[in-house]
């Protein structure tokens, strides 16, 4: 009978040993699974953080190029603006002197000269001349 104890407590304890092993074993590589992945969290975290100042540095550039752009649009809207009111006053000058032309050629006391006014604008030449006819 001593021997059939001795069997049985030393099956507990190689159980017991073989049970430790394993629980260590399992601390150990969930342990060591824990740190690779933190690690490759913080490599992860490094490489987004130099990614991020890339993103802010591109940022920063397209903001130069964005407000330069928009001088440029201001520039660009004023001078269109002038041209738009040159243009118009040129019109309305045209309009006024082509009603006031004299168009009688053979006439000496001519102010302006004859062709002082003259337009290339076909259209306004059609105008004048079914105004005249409408008389």
């Amino acid at each position: 009978m001593d021997s059939s104890i001795i069997r049985e407590v030393f099956s507990y304890l190689i159980t017991g040993a073989s049970t430790a092993v394993a629980g260590g074993t399992f601390i150990h590589f969930k342990a060591k699974r824990k740190m690779e992945t933190q690690k490759a969290r913080q490599e992860e975290n490094i490489a987004d953080a130099g990614r991020f100042e890339n993103l802010q540095k591109e940022i920063v550039f397209l903001d130069q190029r964005l407000s330069t752009y928009r001088r440029q649009q201001e520039k660009q809207n004023k001078r269109i603006a002038r041209l738009e009111k040159i243009v118009s006053v040129t019109k309305t000058q045209k309009v006024y002197a082509e009603a006031r032309i004299c168009t009688n050629t053979p006439c000496q006391d001519r102010i302006p000269p004859l062709g002082t006014f003259a337009t290339p604008n076909e259209n306004i030449d059609d105008e004048r001349d079914s105004e005249k006819n409408s008389e």
